[in-house]
């Protein structure tokens, strides 16, 4: 994701990188990124299929740490496997070995060419960007005005991410530093992600923070009409029922039925996103199948509760369970960044979302902090009523990235 705002649902990441002291070695200066063209990007359609379908993995094993939440979730996968990515481009060692496989990149590539990978993915989920969906990207790094950071890394995030650069100082005015942070966050998201970083947060340690932005707001190819709306009833997990208001269509829609669930897969304008919604048979688990949905167009009777919440968790015992213990330890190797030693602290992710007749807004940010190292018959009409608990997710569907991920349980609450 890149230093310029771009045409997404609005994501964000910030990755805090904190070292054990600030050292004497003069920093390289940053200098403003240089904005990277599809045409400067050389890497092989393999290396960006392999991204994209890395992201895609590890969106299903995120969402499978998370899923158990009791409440409604949303989370950005895709935001917080680029924060993460970006700081795998400075990992080294085992830390690498670790990040590599629980962001499911393999080891078989190097972390350049990863980046590079990314950083063309990126350039075509910009593509997604029309007048009726907007979908903004923006990376940005923030720097300790003395600490030093090797040339090499530099380069990788302003060539591959397209990254702004920020000489500040968290040493001696840290508050001031995160309130310029999460200003610029909310300034990329709308004002949907405030306080990224959390209010008393010290940010005296801090040397380098990545942050990554992303904003959706897409428009349906097919809006729903407001007359249309009505409370409807709700049945929640524990058989209480709400009466949240609910909109309705009887029209074709790409829809799939099994024993398992029913699910229906609503584009935004322009066709380029869309997000898919799942109900599964009563008595079934609330989780994705293993294999894909099987749509086909059909005239579907839907009734869909309009939604808007927040939702945020730190993630950092979810990324050591995925498999990357070390970067959050003072063995953490990330000595592509710097020469000092670093390591991952807390890594609190937020995300908002809102579903109406219009269409979708969509927000999510992340903070990884890295501290000091120390189909039906012909002419029938298929019911499909979100009466109870669902899951969504919106992607990219020229790529197949997932971009947000989520579960409805109340679509009553706001919280």
């Amino acid at each position: 994701m890149h230093g310029r705002i771009r045409p997404f649902p609005a994501a964000l990441v910030a990755v805090a990188l904190l070292a054990t002291a600030c050292g004497t070695a003069a920093p390289d200066e940053p200098r403003a990124a240089p904005t990277r063209t599809a045409q400067a990007v050389r890497v092989s359609f393999q290396a960006e299929h392999r991204v994209t379908a890395a992201d895609t993995a590890f969106a299903q094993s995120l969402w499978a740490k998370l899923a158990a939440d009791d409440g409604n979730v949303v989370v950005s996968p895709a935001s917080i496997a680029t924060a993460l990515q970006m700081a795998y481009a400075g990992a080294r060692g085992e830390t690498a070995i670790e990040m590599a496989r629980a962001l499911h990149l393999g080891t078989d590539v190097t972390a350049a060419d990863i980046a590079a990978a990314a950083g063309a993915m990126l350039t075509q989920l910009q593509l997604a960007s029309t007048k009726k969906s907007v979908l903004n990207i923006a990376d940005q790094v923030w720097l300790q005005r003395d600490f030093p950071v090797r040339p090499a890394y530099t380069q990788a995030m302003a060539n591959e991410f397209d990254s702004a650069f920020h000489l500040t100082d968290f040493a001696g005015h840290p508050e001031d530093a995160r309130k310029a942070i999460n200003a610029s966050v909310a300034a990329q998201t709308h004002d949907r992600i405030q306080d990224l970083i959390a209010p008393g947060t010290d940010l005296s340690a801090a040397r380098l923070i990545l942050t990554n932005a992303i904003y959706l707001n897409a428009a349906w190819a097919a809006p729903f009409e407001p007359s249309q709306t009505a409370p409807a009833a709700f049945t929640r997990a524990d058989r209480s029922v709400v009466r949240p208001d609910t909109m309705h269509a009887e029209e074709s829609f790409d829809y799939a039925a099994t024993s398992d669930y029913q699910a229906v897969r609503l584009p935004y304008a322009d066709n380029r996103l869309a997000m898919t919604l799942l109900l599964p048979a009563r008595g079934r688990p609330l989780a994705w199948p293993a294999a894909a949905p099987s749509f086909a167009s059909a005239s579907v009777d839907l009734a869909l509760p309009k939604f808007t919440f927040t939702w945020g968790a730190d993630l950092a015992e979810t990324l050591r369970a995925m498999g990357m213990p070390a970067a959050f330890t003072d063995a953490a190797d990330f000595g592509g960044i710097s020469p000092k030693p670093l390591r991952i602290g807390g890594v609190p992710h937020k995300a908002f979302i809102a579903v109406d007749e219009t269409g979708t807004e969509a927000a999510a940010a992340t903070a990884v902090e890295i501290l000091a190292g120390a189909a039906a018959a012909p002419g029938s009409v298929e019911h499909l009523h979100f009466d109870r608990p669902f899951l969504f997710r919106i992607d990219d569907t020229a790529t197949g990235l997932p971009l947000f991920l989520g579960k409805v349980a109340d679509p009553t609450l706001v919280g």
